[in-house]
């Protein structure tokens, strides 16, 4: 959990292409690993919040 909470994720894609291409490419590194290993079961709901709330606090303006 400690590796989650302290991981400097890259920056996630943020645009697509447009509406014909609206789909986001898998970026490693960023909080999408995260997202997969969640989707995947391999992680619970309760270690998925505490590192998208880690992942705010990284992003939150000083």
């Amino acid at each position: 959990m400690q590796i989650l909470t302290t991981w400097r994720y890259v920056p996630g894609e943020q645009r697509t292409a447009g509406l014909h291409d609206d789909l986001l490419n898998f970026v490693p590194g960023s909080f999408d690993e995260v997202a997969a290993a969640f989707d995947g079961e391999l992680i619970d709901g309760e270690l998925y919040d505490i590192a998208h709330e880690a992942l705010r606090s990284q992003n939150a303006p000083p």
